[in-house]
């Protein structure tokens, strides 16, 4: 990957999808390149993705140009250790690489809501990630989400057909971010 420009900061995410629809992902940091300079990345594939099916391998580039000059990206040359796979390059339309920004927990919906509901946030980063609902009075009562997940929007229907009507509080946390929001469940 070569990426030029002053004061260009960049990084490549590596997404494998395997067998059963999950994502792996895995963040390579290139350091600030100026000039003719080349830096070859490497990314290994773990070997329970290696060892099943690889529907594909995903290279996102993102660039950020903090003092004005020019960017650009230029991937060339890429090798397979194990094997000879099918290769095909193709540009994919911005909107569909585009990450968050920021880390965000979007208000619930529909709230209030009988018995299910969809709880949206976004990371803008891959991150360890932690979502619960709280009763009033601060007891958890459910464990959404316990996992690191990859940096994208993310959504999760919270079933609550086991809980009695009230007020409930839930909480994101990802890496250092945390927020909490409030929805009634009306039965």
């Amino acid at each position: 990957v070569d990426a030029r420009g002053a004061g260009q900061v960049g990084g490549i995410q590596n997404y494998l999808m395997h067998a059963g629809w999950q994502w792996k992902s895995q963040w390579f940091s290139l350091k600030d390149l100026t000039g003719d300079d080349w830096d070859m990345v490497e990314l290994a594939i773990p070997e329970d993705v290696e060892n099943s099916s690889v529907q594909s391998i995903g290279v996102s580039v993102k660039t950020l140009d903090v003092d004005g000059g020019a960017t650009s990206v230029y991937i060339d040359d890429i090798y397979f250790n194990k094997g000879e796979l099918p290769i095909a390059i193709e540009d994919q339309p911005d909107d569909l690489a585009a990450l968050p920004d920021e880390f965000k927990l979007f208000n619930n919906y529909p709230n209030p809501f009988n018995p299910e509901t969809k709880i949206r946030y976004d990371l803008p980063q891959s991150a360890r990630v932690t979502l619960n609902v709280y009763d009033i009075i601060g007891r958890r009562v459910k464990t959404l989400i316990n996992d690191t997940q990859t940096a994208g929007s993310h959504e999760v229907l919270f079933d609550a057909s086991d809980l009695v009507s009230g007020v409930y509080l839930f909480s994101l946390e990802a890496g250092d971010y945390k927020e909490v929001r409030k929805m009634i469940l009306l039965k």
